[in-house]
């Protein structure tokens, strides 16, 4: 059993690790040493101590490459629990590192007392990365299948030299997870998940149910979703919450009185007609070429639909753009494309959702009605025509009950994981709670008083059997955030 240790360069510590393959364990040392974490893109540093895990890429092969895993440890400033926080990132494609920087204010009042660990799941961050720039998002040229498929098969046969990529499933990465686990010397471990974060957690639960005290999933996967399979209708239901919004807030109502009507204009028009405008760079106002059509109107709104605090610019970037300001919708297009660049590491994305999500998606769909409409599925389907699958277990979507505690966030204005699918993950566990947080987008653990509710959750208690009390009349106060009414912001 490991309580956190201090701060200190190359402090070692020597275990035996357990490869989960059936084979002979394999004598690791993990050896820490003191660094810093970088928020993806730049921003905020924190303390923590960086090691590296040695795993076989092929679990049946312990011969064959070998894979460094980043594990990265934030000790609890004043140790008094033996059961840490693992976190797992979204996408599929992030790193637990790097996501870090951006919650650990929620998680403060976890780590006075917790360690919280970090690892960077096979294929992100620190641990082989499969990143893929051929797959990124290009805002001058029409979406094309076949132009996609393409730009698989070249991104494939480049990562072919540092991967076989049908080994990098959430399952498999489930037992690199344990093996630093066991490595760590942890006898149990609480778990937090966001987004794909979510699903990578319950597989770890499925897999390892008496390694797991408490279980945190915000903005829930529920085990039959397909990724991908229902970005498009998800988008609509959080658009039309934020219209309804808008109608019963007197001041964005008078400025925008059919926003409904504005986006169905727009959407017509840039399908009917994209072009090539010129739009100035956010970063560095130079004018570049952004291809204005309903491709990237639909990837721009669905991202800025994440946030509630970008959610309140929607109303009017929509009735600007439909009013004829095609400008100011390409610029935010191209601050999106910067700051999620090399944020997902695309070849692990499709490497997940080609093996566990494409074999299942519906033999033919029709979201053509939808502003995302059908170039998603099309999108993952020209990848993963050309992309390896890894192989799943037959019953990977099937739900699986478990008593172990789980609390579980969503956010009301959601475009991708709504409330809905939250209340269908719980559904699994005898000992669960949905709590939605009011106005909230995707990922809701920085929220207002969430930081406290999670806190409590993990905190209350000894053992792991019972649900503790949680007072939610807090989020009474919670709202989202004011809508714009001009360029500048709200009305005073």
């Amino acid at each position: 059993m490991n309580n956190a240790k201090p701060h200190g360069a190359g402090r070692r510590l020597a275990a035996l690790a357990l490869v989960m393959t059936g084979l002979p364990a394999v004598a690791q040392e993990l050896v820490f040493e003191s660094c810093m974490l970088p928020a993806a893109g730049g921003g905020t540093m924190h303390a923590a101590e960086c090691g590296t895990f040695e795993v076989a890429e092929n679990p049946a092969a312990q011969g064959g490459r070998r894979l460094g895993l980043r594990v990265v440890r934030v000790p609890a400033r004043v140790p008094r629990y033996p059961d840490p926080l693992f976190i797992f990132a979204g996408g599929p494609g992030q790193a637990a590192s790097e996501i870090y920087p951006q919650i650990a204010a929620a998680l403060e009042k976890i780590s006075r007392g917790r360690d919280i660990v970090l690892i960077d799941q096979r294929g992100t961050g620190g641990s082989n990365p499969l990143h893929c720039k051929l797959l990124e998002s290009d805002f001058t040229r029409p979406f094309d299948p076949a132009e996609v498929s393409r730009a698989a098969a070249e991104c494939r046969d480049d990562l072919a030299a540092v991967a076989d990529l049908r080994f990098y499933t959430t399952a498999i990465a489930m037992a690199d997870y344990d093996a630093v686990r066991a490595v760590l010397g942890y006898d149990k471990v609480n778990l937090w998940g966001g987004s794909y974060g979510t699903r990578a957690a319950q597989v770890y639960l499925r897999l390892y149910p008496d390694r797991v005290r408490r279980v945190v999933l915000d903005s829930v996967v529920p085990p039959r979703l397909t990724l991908g399979a229902e970005h498009a209708p998800m988008l609509d239901r959080a658009l039309q919450l934020v219209f309804e919004d808008c109608a019963t807030d007197p001041a964005c109502q008078s400025a925008y009185p059919d926003l409904a009507a504005d986006l169905a204009a727009l959407k017509r028009r840039w399908s009917a007609e994209p072009r090539i405008i010129e739009a100035a760079s956010p970063r560095t106002a130079e004018m570049v070429p952004v291809r204005a059509d309903r491709e990237v109107l639909a990837g721009t709104l669905r991202l800025l639909s994440y946030s509630s605090v970008t959610q309140a610019l929607l109303p009017h970037l929509i009735h600007r753009t439909a009013s004829g300001d095609s400008e100011t919708l390409l610029a935010l297009s191209l601050l999106i494309a910067e700051r999620f660049e090399d944020v997902i590491a695309h070849g692990m994305e499709a490497s997940v959702i080609c093996s566990e999500d494409f074999p299942y998606f519906p033999g033919s769909f029709d979201q053509k009605a939808t502003l995302l409409g059908n170039t998603q599925l099309e999108a993952l389907t020209a990848i993963c025509k050309v992309w390896p699958a890894g192989e799943v277990a037959a019953d990977f979507h099937v739900p699986q009950p478990s008593d172990v505690p789980v609390l579980l966030l969503a956010g009301e204005r959601d475009p991708v994981t709504p409330p809905e699918y939250a209340a269908e993950a719980a559904a699994q566990f005898s000992a669960s709670k949905v709590i939605v947080v009011p106005g909230a987008g995707h990922l809701v653990l920085t929220i207002g008083c969430v930081p406290e509710l999670v806190a409590t959750f993990i905190t209350a208690g000894d053992g792991g059997g019972d649900f503790p009390a949680l007072d939610t009349g807090c989020l009474d106060q919670q709202a989202a955030e004011p809508f714009f009414t001009t360029a500048l912001g709200p009305e005073p």
